[in-house]
């Protein structure tokens, strides 16, 4: 089987030429691309498929039928698809650039383990973050009616707080959790090396040449399911090459044949 080339859309450059599609010109190649497809998918068997967690609303509806079609196709293409999908997804949280957003994740950096700030507690941590856009916006620091004013789309209002003997008007992390869930991508998780497993016989490293991480699955509510046969269960996060992933013990040799057949770290779709 030849390996496949994925090709990834981008915007156009000012000036840029490409060719244009027109329909007088094109029309008879796409009916016979349409018509193999036809015959293809009139032959093929096509459930519903189960979609990682994290895919979910309107990325579901659009994720859903590309995914069907991989699980029909079967071979590589059910892993890659679902491989493509939480990328893709992962990346477009990402490139959402808007202020707002930003200042969402930035509070919650900045908030901690702390369950309230008061106002001039999280504009000073604010203004200190490295290549913080809060110290100078259109040439005056955020203050805090444009804090305010920034976080009442989300719905999150200041209100009176207690400092020790003082009550001064601030935030609460709780106004906050359930913004940071919709419009935040999980916290990044630090797992630690198991030395329990290493003394107590259990260390997966000899199957992948990995490193076994403590935490398991069920602890982490950012990947609940294995990254081999996308289900649940009891799985652990393990390191090969310069990939982490989560599986079941059961299922790691044929992920890392898989892996090094598909020599994912040249994917477009894959991220260090």
């Amino acid at each position: 089987m030849s390996r496949s080339v994925v090709i990834r859309m981008r915007r156009r450059h000012d000036g840029e030429q490409v060719e244009p599609y027109r329909r007088r010109v094109h029309a008879a190649k796409g009916y016979q691309i349409r018509e193999i497809a036809a015959a293809w998918a009139a032959s093929a068997i096509i459930s519903l498929p189960k979609l990682p967690p994290g895919i979910q609303d309107r990325d579901a509806d659009v994720w859903e039928p590309l995914i069907a079609v991989a699980d029909a196709v079967g071979g590589q293409w059910p892993g890659r698809a679902r491989q493509a999908a939480l990328a893709l997804l992962a990346e477009s949280k990402e490139e959402d650039t808007s202020l707002g957003i930003r200042l969402l994740s930035d509070i919650r950096q900045i908030f901690g383990d702390e369950t309230e700030l008061p106002t001039k507690t999280i504009l000073d941590r604010l203004y200190e973050l490295p290549e913080s856009p809060w110290a100078d916006i259109k040439g005056k620091p955020l203050d805090d009616r444009g804090l305010a004013s920034r976080l009442r789309p989300y719905r999150i209002k200041p209100k009176q707080i207690r400092v020790g003997t003082a009550t001064p008007r601030g935030y609460c992390r709780a106004d906050f959790e359930e913004q940071w869930r919709s419009y935040l991508s999980p916290s990044p998780q630090k797992s630690k090396t198991s030395e329990t497993s290493k003394t107590s016989g259990e260390n997966s490293g000899a199957v992948l040449g990995v490193l076994p991480l403590a935490k398991k699955r069920n602890d982490l509510v950012t990947q609940p399911y294995c990254e081999h046969c996308h289900e649940g269960g009891d799985v652990i996060q393990c390191a090969y090459d310069t990939v982490e992933a989560w599986l079941h013990r059961e299922c790691m040799e044929a992920w890392k044949a898989a892996y090094d057949y598909l020599d994912v770290r040249n994917q477009p779709f894959y991220r260090q």
